[in-house]
């Protein structure tokens, strides 16, 4: 019987995105032109692996009273209910509620571009929406289960393929710990939930049980650390994000609500 290593296939992913990492410092002078063939990359690989439930996006996240996030390098949104607002050149602007999740994606990794994406994911976390903390169970709506925590957490991830001078000459375990320190200045809702370097491994918060480390998202009690290398990174990653968004569940828009906005 012929065996599939899943294992592999997502090695072989890793491999490719840095092949075409190098690729395109070598031939693309313009760092802009760089930086969106990269994110498109992350955007065509999650569009081809994630579930069709969910789509994949850019652009902007609003809330019926007009806040807005800042742009976001890709957007996770519920396929089946989420209108598209505005687009423009690739660029979307869909309602908070249809929104899972928000990745920024960083060329290399410095303690200037990791400012600006602690900044941009918070602006996507602070753009408000009703919390959801219960669901009804069916049979006429008479039985519910009623949760501790909102059910529809928005995720927030920082992607990157490398990591820049200033982060490059340090032993790995000083960049993490700096890393880890700077994201976790900000409250657990306005935070990064978990960042991938795909040539290093994935910064996750976790907990320890028994002999295993289990992820541990939206916990502000987990230990944050660098768990994986460069060949497991993508497979981590996608296996840690298709988990939490599994975990969240979305209410659709009030479009009465955008639609009369004053």
């Amino acid at each position: 019987m012929t065996r599939v290593n899943i294992k592999q296939l997502f090695k072989n992913v890793s491999s490719k995105l840095m092949q075409e990492f190098q690729e395109t410092e070598k031939t693309l002078n313009f760092p802009p032109d760089r930086g969106g063939q990269r994110e498109e990359a992350i955007r065509k690989f999650l569009s081809e692996k994630l579930p069709r439930r969910y789509r994949i996006s850019k652009g902007f996240v609003v809330s019926y009273k007009g806040i807005q996030s800042d742009q976001c390098d890709v957007i996770i949104c519920d396929a089946a209910t989420s209108p598209i607002f505005y687009t423009d050149v690739d660029q979307e602007i869909l309602p908070v509620e249809s929104v899972y999740a928000v990745i920024q994606v960083k060329s290399r990794l410095t303690p200037t571009s990791l400012d600006k994406a602690i900044k941009n994911i918070k602006s996507f976390k602070q753009v408000p929406r009703k919390d959801v903390i219960s669901e009804t169970l069916g049979l006429g709506g008479s039985i519910s289960i009623k949760y501790n925590q909102p059910i529809n957490r928005k995720v927030g991830v920082l992607m990157s393929y490398s990591l820049g001078r200033s982060y490059d000459s340090k032993p790995i375990d000083q960049v993490s710990a700096e890393i880890i320190e700077k994201v976790k200045k900000e409250n657990i809702n306005d935070r990064i939930d978990f960042v991938c370097i795909i040539d290093r491994g994935v910064i996750v918060p976790v907990k320890q049980q028994d002999q295993t480390l289990m992820i541990s998202i939206f916990d502000d009690t987990a230990d944050v650390k660098m768990v994986g290398n460069a060949e497991n990174s993508m497979g981590l990653f996608f296996v840690i994000l298709l988990s939490t968004l599994n975990g969240v569940k979305l209410e659709q828009p009030d479009l009465f609500a955008y639609f009369n906005q004053e």
